[in-house]
């Protein structure tokens, strides 16, 4: 299955996850907003029924497709290890929906170290062909005043 222009969102990475992340995907997919993303185009990746319960809250449980993880790699822990221990975690779950067509391209707000990994790394059980992956980044959103601006570190 591809799926052009969807996006493998790591539920489970940064400050707050996944009660952030979840109510940012909310906002930038509200059907009232007139520059909002469609939902089909960002699949979900994290704990299904946590996911669903704090949908739930916004009467949005239905709005997204979900890709259940059981597992989460910590901003603490090593890459390669947790990519070895961790084959079920969120982010290489997000990066396998790239392979396999279900995505087009992954965001995490969690350990750089283990997306990068596990989209590049040679012992990642989850590595993707440099051919697939276009440019691994990392971007980060300027606070100035209007309009917002967002700063791209785009890595060799």
């Amino acid at each position: 299955m591809t799926t052009t222009g969807r996006i493998a969102l790591d539920v489970m990475g940064g400050d707050h996850a996944p009660r952030l992340i979840l109510e940012g995907a909310l906002r930038a997919t509200d059907p009232a907003r007139d520059d909002g993303l469609p939902a089909e185009r960002v699949l979900l990746v994290g704990p299904e029924e946590e996911i669903r319960g704090i949908l739930a809250e916004h009467s949005a449980e239905d709005r997204f497709s979900i890709l259940n993880s059981v597992e989460v790699i910590g901003m603490d822990e090593k890459p390669g290890i947790a990519l070895r221990a961790k084959p079920k975690a969120s982010i290489p779950m997000c990066i396998q929906a790239v392979k396999s067509g279900e995505a087009a391209a992954a965001v995490s707000m969690g350990n750089t170290g283990a997306m990068v990994g596990a989209a590049t790394g040679p012992e990642a059980p989850l590595s993707i062909t440099l051919s697939t992956l276009v440019q691994p980044a990392s971007a980060s959103v300027l606070q100035l005043p209007k309009p917002k601006n967002l700063m791209l570190f785009v890595l060799n």
